[in-house]
């Protein structure tokens, strides 16, 4: 909806009912354009219709790309190497300790998957323990097929 003014009542203050006297519109913050009908850097249009909003990206400055606060047009920053999430706040799966995002490290052979928790630690096969999934329990032995210990009498 265009105001008196020209301006976009959803973008400009008052509704788009004030304007400089050379006919440039006064935006809300995140809005930009002479009429302010756009998303400033940093900002993406959600909603459809009239409930269309410029909403704040979010980027997490740690986890994108350069510090690059911006996003796409769906709202998702542009996250570095090891980083994901639609506002790079957390690591990509195998990885923890975002935003210095290290490599979980899981033993292949004794953990389920490369996947660990925030902690950086793995979740182990039956009978084996240890953050990496490296060793047996207490009680079984043969790494990495960790097989119950048999007593001897």
């Amino acid at each position: 909806m265009i105001s008196e003014c020209g301006c976009s009542c959803r973008g400009s203050l008052e509704e788009g009912k004030t304007c400089t006297p050379q006919g440039k519109c006064i935006c809300k913050p995140g809005y930009a354009g002479d009429k302010c009908e756009k998303c400033t850097e940093g900002f993406y249009l959600e909603g459809e219709g009239l409930l269309e909003n410029c909403i704040d990206c979010g980027c997490h400055p740690d986890g994108t790309t350069d510090g690059n606060q911006g996003c796409d047009a769906l709202g998702q920053c542009s996250c570095n190497g090891v980083v994901t999430g639609k506002k790079c706040d957390q690591c990509k799966p195998g990885f923890y300790d975002f935003p210095d995002c290290k490599d979980c490290e899981c033993d292949r052979d004794g953990a389920v998957n490369s996947v660990c928790n925030d902690q950086g630690i793995c979740k182990c096969k039956e009978g084996i323990e240890g953050d990496r999934c490296s060793r047996c329990k207490p009680g079984f032995s043969g790494f990495p097929n960790c097989l119950p210990e048999t007593g001897t009498s």
